[in-house]
């Protein structure tokens, strides 16, 4: 993750978050880290709304190399206790707002001001930025059928796979500036933030969806890349006029073929994809625009990355398992996996490499 270091030594002045320089994010983060360095705890966790503050929170936490737990903002008290019970969190750094969501029994530290944090004019530079591939980055817990959550151990190795790997496919310019609209305590908000890091480029964080303020910064050409899920592309499409977006992944639910077609018709380019918080987001994509007759399918597996069909029928359906470098190891507590997950999603690869999910388990 040394990613922002090498920023603000090589380009120091470009926009790194909203409208502060890589320079001004790195003086941040190491300002905090300084903080975080001094708690006993290896194991932390945070709970906020999107902002640069909590941004910049993430990534100290991850530079003095404390497992971080990201906390869903929608969890109630009680189940916020049982989560850090269950994985021996005794302390939770959080935005202001957020401090009557947490149980009284536990160590809480409020998130000091932007304007604090962005005062230090020097960094020390003394953290080690080196991180080992079975390295836990972050903790994300995710809910089963039962109600019951699962905690998956994010990994640096299948972090470093894949946002080398969705450079290759999705592109890179020194323009770019990814949108960031979904929750950064959600893996698509995370690897947003993680891929913009690793390409050098700028990330636009909002508190949440604004359909106004989004729609504003697409026709001024501020941003050229999204990530969306298709309820709110729906209703953002037809207020649509202008843009130069070069980049609109859109995965999470099921994708109307009317919401395709109205897109084409503008060239908004969606990048249909498939992925989990298992395998740290997007693990399979592909252009629209550029397959048209392939609009049915998810796309085809970013590099080093692959699909394989358990327990086929005759006509080639089956369980779809993935396996790659971007595969997390196995649950916390939980039995390994051995590289090979279950999505418990059904579907098929075509003759061309091209995945189609026929149903989805989890929406049942």
């Amino acid at each position: 993750m040394d990613w922002l270091r090498y920023g603000a030594e090589h380009y120091p002045n470009r926009i790194c978050i909203n409208e502060y320089t890589y320079n001004d994010i790195y003086r941040g983060v190491d300002h905090v880290a300084r903080k975080l360095e001094l708690l006993q705890a290896s194991r932390i966790a945070i709970l906020s709304d999107n902002s640069v503050t909590m941004a910049i929170y993430v990534l100290a936490t991850m530079v003095v190399h404390k497992e971080l737990l990201l906390l869903n903002v929608h969890l109630k008290p009680k189940e916020i206790k049982k989560q850090l019970a269950q994985l021996d969190v005794t302390t939770v750094l959080h935005s202001v707002e957020r401090r009557e969501q947490l149980p009284n029994s536990i160590s809480t530290i409020v998130f000091e001001s932007l304007e604090h944090i962005l005062s230090d004019e020097e960094a020390d530079d003394t953290f080690d930025w080196t991180f080992e591939d079975r390295d836990i980055a972050v903790i994300m817990n995710t809910s089963a059928t039962t109600g019951q959550f699962k905690s998956v151990p994010l990994r640096w190795g299948q972090i470093r796979a894949h946002v080398q790997a969705s450079q290759e496919v999705l592109g890179k310019t020194e323009q770019d500036n990814w949108l960031m609209v979904l929750p950064l305590f959600h893996v698509s908000g995370l690897s947003i933030l993680m891929r913009s890091l690793n390409n050098g480029t700028a990330v636009t964080i909002l508190p949440k969806y604004d359909e106004i303020k989004v729609l504003e910064l697409i026709e001024s050409e501020k941003i050229n890349m999204m990530s969306l899920v298709p309820t709110i592309l729906t209703q953002l499409e037809p207020k649509i006029t202008h843009h130069t977006l070069r980049v609109i992944l859109l995965g999470g639910e099921f994708i109307p073929m009317a919401l395709i077609d109205a897109c084409e018709k503008k060239s908004l380019p969606i990048y249909k994809t498939y992925g989990m918080t298992e395998t740290f987001s997007q693990s399979v994509t592909f252009s629209v625009l550029d397959y048209p007759h392939k609009r049915d399918s998810v796309g085809k597996p970013l590099p080093g990355m692959q699909v394989r069909i358990d327990k086929p029928d005759a006509d080639g359906v089956g369980e779809i398992h993935l396996t790659g470098p971007m595969v997390m190891t196995g649950y916390i507590d939980k039995e390994p996996i051995d590289g090979d997950l279950n999505t418990d999603d059904i579907g098929y690869v075509d003759e061309d490499g091209f995945v189609y999910i026929l149903d989805r388990r989890k929406d049942l």
